[in-house]
C-alpha cells in the first residue's frame, strides 16, 4: 500500500474478504487512502445515525439508506450503504470510510469492479490460464503482465477489425442489447428507474470465445491477415 499523491485521494474497491477496518482507518489518516467493499454478512454494527443524501438525484437511484455505523472490534466510524440495484432489484450492502462521495456513485463503482472481475474469467476459462508458470514472485508478475498485454492486444485488434474492415460480431451485440432491454423492462415493471451512470447498459465486459478461438487457430496456422480477417467475417455471419 502506497501513499496517495499530494492533493489526491485514492479509493480501493475491495473484495469483502479483505476488510480490516482499523487498518483502513490508519491508511486514511496517514496516506489519504480509502476503501469501499461489500459488507460481510457476519458483521455486527452499532448504528450512529443517518447521513443525508439527495433522494431526488438520479445518480442515487436505488439507494435505500446511508448510515454511520461502527463495529465492536474496531470502534471506528464508517458508512454503511443499503442499495437496491435499479437493473435487477437485488439488494446489496456496502461499507466505506469515504464520507463525501455520493452513495449512488459508490454502488456504481463496485459494479465496475465486478465488470473488471469478469475479465479474469476470460483469462481462466477462455485463455486457459489456470496455473502459474513458475513459483517465484518475479515469474508470477511476468505472467500477469503478459496476460494483460495479450488481452489488451486482442481488444485493440478487435477494435481495428471493426473500425477499418467493418468485421463486427452483430449476433453478440444483439444478445447484449437484448439483455439490456430485458433489464430495462424488468425495472419498469417493478417501478424502478435505471441510474444515468449506466451510460452503456449493453457494454460487453468480456471478449467472445469465437474471437479468441479464431485468433488462436490462425496464429497456429500462420495465416495472412487478409485470409484470417475474411475467416472471422464468415465465423461471425455463420455461428
Amino acid at each position: 500500500m502506497t501513499t496517495a499523491p499530494k492533493g489526491r485521494q485514492v479509493l480501493y474497491v475491495w473484495d469483502c474478504a479483505g476488510i480490516d477496518i482499523p487498518q483502513w482507518h490508519r491508511w486514511k489518516q496517514s496516506a489519504g487512502i480509502y476503501f469501499l467493499s461489500r459488507a460481510k454478512d457476519l458483521f455486527k454494527f452499532t448504528f450512529y445515525g443517518e447521513i443525508d443524501f439527495d433522494r431526488e438525484d438520479p445518480i442515487n437511484r436505488g439507494v435505500i439508506a446511508d448510515q454511520l455505523v461502527t463495529n465492536a472490534s474496531s470502534q471506528v466510524t464508517f458508512r454503511y450503504i443499503k442499495y437496491r440495484c435499479p437493473n435487477t432489484g437485488l439488494e446489496y450492502a456496502f461499507v466505506t470510510n469515504h464520507m463525501k462521495i455520493r452513495p449512488g456513485v459508490l454502488a456504481w463503482l463496485y459494479k465496475r469492479r465486478w465488470d473488471i472481475e469478469k475479465t479474469y474469467d476470460t483469462f481462466k476459462n477462455k485463455m486457459n490460464e489456470c496455473k502459474a508458470w513458475a513459483r517465484s514472485a518475479n515469474a508470477k508478475t511476468m505472467q500477469t503482465q503478459l496476460l494483460c498485454l495479450a488481452h489488451n492486444l486482442m481488444l485493440l485488434m478487435e477494435s481495428e477489425l471493426k473500425s477499418k474492415q467493418q468485421i463486427i460480431n452483430h449476433k453478440e451485440i444483439r444478445r447484449a442489447e437484448q439483455r439490456g432491454h430485458q433489464a430495462e423492462e424488468s425495472a419498469k415493471r417493478q417501478s424502478r428507474q435505471i441510474s444515468p451512470l449506466y451510460l452503456n447498459p449493453f457494454r460487453r465486459s468480456q471478449l467472445s470465445v469465437k474471437f479468441i478461438r479464431w485468433l488462436r487457430h490462425h496464429l497456429d496456422m500462420n495465416s495472412t491477415m487478409r485470409h484470417a480477417a475474411e475467416s472471422l467475417r464468415m465465423v461471425y455471419a455463420t455461428f
